[in-house]
């Protein structure tokens, strides 16, 4: 062979040589998980990894840049073992397939043993057993025996409360409202009124001193049957004392006995009256 021969066939090897290494080569054994770096010749569209869920994709591919020989660098991490073509998983940025891209296999394995779950995402979740153990029986007996005696202590407090209430004694029966209003009268002397017994005082007082159909409710001060009452020299002293002894916040001393004066002075008043109609 001659020397011009030798010489062509040196730069026919060289010429393919860089484009041969540039191909990626045959798949090769990498570990699950780990992330692999790889090359190739694609002078095709620009490149972009296609869309998928990484739960459920054997691989995730990220593209890394491409130079001015239309050399393209990859990542590839692999989600799944077995045997997988990483140009499946790429296409041209504008979604369009990618033509002519060459085959990148890629291979993963993994050092668990057989048989082992790989993926925690498709793994049954446990179940949760309900059964009985002394870890809750004792907290539950500890709630009840706290629960019962103050739901004991509370019915009686609510049945106590019941029967006070059912023993209040009724009002002694009186021979008439003048009885009565001379009896809430000497009350008063000996000690505190109830409300209730301050109201029926208050009633008696204002039936005696105000015509029996008198509206007090809105009615103008000049035909006000109270507000007249209260200019009367004989009703105006009885007003004004009950006022202050029943609706003022602190009565002044000797209000009480004033005001129990001026309703024995009433009730002798009446007294003759109710009488006469009886």
């Amino acid at each position: 062979m001659s020397a011009r021969h030798l010489i062509s066939v040196a730069l026919l090897v060289g010429a393919v040589a860089p484009s041969a290494a540039a191909q990626p080569d045959a798949a090769r054994s990498l570990l699950r998980g780990s992330a692999h770096i790889q090359t190739f010749v694609y002078n095709g569209c620009p490149l972009r990894p296609k869309a998928t869920d990484s739960r459920l994709s054997p691989l995730t591919v990220r593209v890394l840049g491409r130079d001015a020989a239309d050399m393209w660098r990859i990542e590839i991490i692999g989600n799944r073992i077995g045997t997988f073509d990483a140009a499946d998983f790429l296409e041209c940025a504008d979604g369009a397939h990618a033509e002519n891209i060459p085959a990148i296999p890629v291979r993963f394995v993994t050092l668990l043993p057989t048989g082992a779950r790989l993926d925690l995402e498709t793994a049954p979740k446990p179940q949760i057993r309900i059964a009985a153990s002394h870890r809750w029986v004792w907290p539950v007996l500890g709630a009840l025996w706290l629960a019962i005696p103050l739901a004991v202590l509370l019915a009686r407090a609510i049945n106590k409360r019941r029967r006070e209430a059912d023993d209040i004694p009724e009002p002694a029966a009186v021979e008439s409202t003048l009885d009565e209003f001379r009896a809430l009268i000497e009350t008063l002397g000996s000690r505190p009124l109830s409300v209730a017994e301050r109201s029926r005082l208050e009633l008696y007082t204002l039936r005696e001193l105000l015509p029996p159909d008198a509206d007090t409710l809105g009615a103008p001060d000049d035909v006000n049957p109270y507000s007249r009452a209260l200019t009367d020299p004989v009703s105006a002293p009885v007003l004004v004392s009950l006022e202050r002894w029943l609706h003022h916040p602190s009565p002044p001393p000797g209000a009480e006995a004033e005001l129990r004066a001026h309703l024995l002075d009433l009730a002798a008043r009446i007294a003759p009256r109710a009488e006469a109609s009886a």
